[in-house]
């Protein structure tokens, strides 16, 4: 019996605009990346007043049945156009001064929070950092 291999070949149908993704600035720039997991490191997060946007995402580990008890959030993402702040939230669970910053940042009436599918993120905060109350009431939310 014979193998017969056949071989695909596959070209577009159209040819995607030359830039479909605009960042400011027109070009992808170097952004820096700060770590916050000490309380001494929240202070860092001073940058974020004032923006007119600030992203906010939120990683956990997954769970994939029903019956499997929800997990903690694990790093909670805020990022400007030059800047991402990767807090870690199994060092920094319950700390009132990050609640404290947080909460100030959400409410700041010239700040857009900017989140994708955000109802989530707030599921899993509200279930996982009872104690924490920063995300309760965002004053200005993009949920895109």
């Amino acid at each position: 019996m014979d193998t017969l291999i056949r071989q695909d070949t596959f070209s577009s149908v159209s040819t995607p605009a030359k830039d479909f993704v605009s960042f400011p600035g027109g070009k992808a720039k170097k952004v820096q990346v700060e770590m916050i997991a000490t309380d001494e490191d929240i202070a860092k997060l001073d940058d974020l007043f004032g923006q007119p946007f600030v992203g906010v995402d939120t990683e956990w580990k997954p769970f994939f049945a029903p019956q499997h008890n929800k997990t903690q959030v694990s790093i909670i993402q805020l990022s400007t156009n030059s800047v991402v702040y990767v807090i870690d939230m199994i060092a920094l669970k319950n700390n009132k001064n990050l609640n404290d910053y947080l909460y100030d940042l959400f409410n700041q009436k010239s700040t857009t929070i900017v989140g994708f599918g955000f109802e989530n993120d707030l599921d899993q905060l509200v279930d996982s950092l009872p104690d924490m109350d920063f995300h309760l009431y965002i004053y200005n939310l993009l949920d895109l």
